[in-house]
């Protein structure tokens, strides 16, 4: 099975997927870290409980992915991931009550992820931990 992380915008085209994560953004980060494909809390909420992915057969929703703010303050990035967290289970106790495969939370990153996973995450990016800093 292969897994599609932080897909921004359905793609209609492709005819298998065996997962796919929704990416939302923290509720209160600043503009300049939310990604600008990303969904607001509410919006990925609506979006999930439309319906419109019931038409895409070969998609499963497996769960949600969010990154905190990039910033020092612990209690901060604490905070954002708690509210990711509490998007999940409110996504997994009503829309995705009998989804069996919506169990993922994907947050944390190098440099926060030992919050992340305090907070509940189940998956962590961590590339710069191992291959470094991205030269641009």
């Amino acid at each position: 099975n292969s897994r599609v992380i932080g897909v921004s915008t359905p793609t209609w085209g492709m005819k298998r997927f065996a997962s796919v994560m929704d990416r939302m953004t923290a509720p209160d980060a600043p503009d300049h870290c939310a990604l600008s494909i990303g969904f607001t809390p509410d919006e990925a909420f609506e979006f999930l409980g439309s319906g419109i992915l019931d038409e895409l057969k070969n998609v499963t929703i497996a769960g949600v992915m969010g990154m905190a703010s990039n910033v020092d303050n612990e209690e901060q990035i604490r905070g954002e991931f708690k509210q990711i967290k509490a998007f999940f289970d409110k996504c997994k106790q009503t829309i995705f009550a009998s989804n069996q495969d919506f169990k993922e939370i994907s947050m944390g990153m190098s440099h926060d992820y030992k919050i992340a996973m305090q907070e509940g995450s189940t998956m962590i990016r961590v590339g710069t931990r191992i291959f470094g800093a991205r030269v641009y």
